[in-house]
């Protein structure tokens, strides 16, 4: 028996050829049929949850990416890499990804967040941690019908 090739140079290759585009309509389509098959199933507490969470990711170090996400200031040039920032909503009894933003090291999880507000349906409830205490984005989310669950304001009220 002739064991595979344990090289990864076909799967690179093919891998450069897909277009940001082509990946981003096959998240959303995925999406889609992910949430529209949560529906049909009765959700624990009858109501769907969405779960927001941010990260931040190193970059590839290339001269688009440096002009993209530039890296941080306390780098030296050539030795360090790109930061990017990530926010993205979660179905969490599918884990489904439903929506993300990204935005460079100079941008927090609030302004990505509200670029998927869309994301959210009345009824829903919104599971987030501190980095999305703020009172403007729980009003927003109130005034389209969800309810949230966040962790105390810690001295801010």
């Amino acid at each position: 028996m002739t064991l595979p090739s344990a090289s990864t140079s076909a799967y690179c290759q093919a891998r450069q050829k897909l277009q940001i585009t082509d990946l981003q309509g096959i998240l959303s389509h995925t999406a889609q049929q992910l949430d529209s098959r949560s529906q049909q199933v009765q959700h624990p507490i009858g109501r769907r949850v969405v779960v927001a969470d941010g990260s931040g990711l190193s970059m590839p170090y290339t001269a688009l990416n440096q002009q993209r996400w530039p890296q941080l200031v306390s780098q030296k040039l050539g030795f360090g890499f790109p930061k990017a920032r990530l926010s993205a909503c979660f179905d969490l009894r599918t884990s489904a990804l439903l929506s993300h933003a990204i935005g460079n090291k100079k941008t927090n999880e609030l302004p990505l967040f509200r670029q998927q507000w869309s994301t959210f349906r009345e009824g829903d409830v919104f599971l987030g941690d501190k980095a999305y205490c703020s009172y403007y984005d729980l009003w927003q989310l109130q005034q389209r019908g969800v309810d949230w669950v966040l962790p105390r304001f810690h001295g801010r009220l």
